[in-house]
C-alpha cells in the first residue's frame, strides 16, 4: 500500500479523509521512468491517471513535422502533482504528450475502471476530487491565458 504521507500532499487528494486517502493508496501502482521516456502520447487511451512521486514530467503537446521542444511544454509536473486528467473525463484519451524531464521519474498511478468504481462506491471522495481537478484545471487556463497575453 502507498504511504499516506505522499497521499496527503497530492494536489488532486486535497480534503481527502484518512479512510479516503487509505482506499485510494490501495489502489496505486508504482513505476519509474528514464530521462525522456514517455508515459503516454497525445491520442493514446487514456486509462491512467498519475501522481508524481520523484523528479519531473513535462506536458507537451506536437506540432505536426516538428520535435518537441521547451516551446511546446505546456507545464512542467512536479512532486505531489496529478497529471493524465483525461482519464477521468470522456472520450478518454490523453490530450498531451508526457516525458520524463530529469535522470528518473517515479510516479504512482490508479487504473481508471478502479478509480471510477471508488467513485462510484464513495461519492463525497468522487465529488472532491471532481472538485479539485475543476479547481486544477481553472488554473491551468488561467497560467495559458496569461502566458499568450505576455508573448510578443
Amino acid at each position: 500500500m502507498t504511504s499516506l504521507d505522499l497521499l496527503r500532499n497530492v494536489d488532486i487528494l486535497a480534503g481527502l479523509s484518512e479512510d479516503q486517502l487509505s482506499s485510494i493508496g490501495k489502489l496505486c501502482h508504482e513505476k519509474s521512468y528514464a530521462e525522456g521516456e514517455s508515459l503516454f502520447s497525445e491520442g493514446e487511451s487514456a486509462d491512467r491517471l498519475f501522481l508524481m512521486v520523484e523528479g519531473t514530467v513535462d506536458l507537451s503537446f506536437s506540432l505536426p513535422g516538428r520535435v518537441r521542444t521547451p516551446a511546446t511544454t505546456i507545464v512542467s509536473v512536479p512532486k505531489g502533482r496529478a497529471f493524465g486528467w483525461s482519464s477521468l473525463m470522456p472520450p478518454y484519451r490523453y490530450r498531451l504528450n508526457a516525458h520524463c524531464t530529469t535522470e528518473a521519474c517515479k510516479v504512482l498511478f490508479i487504473e481508471r475502471g478502479q478509480l471510477r468504481q471508488l467513485f462510484d462506491t464513495d461519492m463525497q471522495l468522487g465529488y472532491q476530487v471532481t472538485i479539485n481537478l475543476t479547481t486544477l484545471l481553472s488554473s491551468r487556463f488561467r497560467n495559458l491565458k496569461n502566458l499568450i497575453q505576455t508573448t510578443p
